[in-house]
């Protein structure tokens, strides 16, 4: 939807909290495990890569996010 120029648009950002994050932060964990999983057992180096990948990054901001408290 488009809105013309100058026009004030009534409505609120959609409020994001921590709980939402570090929640996406575990599916993201979920996720990266099964592509891991399935990587490994179909043998394509890029699922292993991003799978690596998710996991990592998903424990790192789970960590921090326990840490920061």
């Amino acid at each position: 939807m488009r809105y013309r120029e100058g026009m004030l648009v009534d409505g609120k950002p959609a409020e994001v909290n921590e709980t939402m994050l570090v929640a996406t932060a575990g599916f993201g964990l979920l996720t990266g495990l099964l592509m891991l999983f399935a990587g490994i057992r179909a043998r394509l180096l890029w699922m292993i890569v991003w799978g690596f990948g998710l996991v990592i990054a998903s424990l790192v901001y789970i960590t921090y996010s326990v840490i920061s408290e």
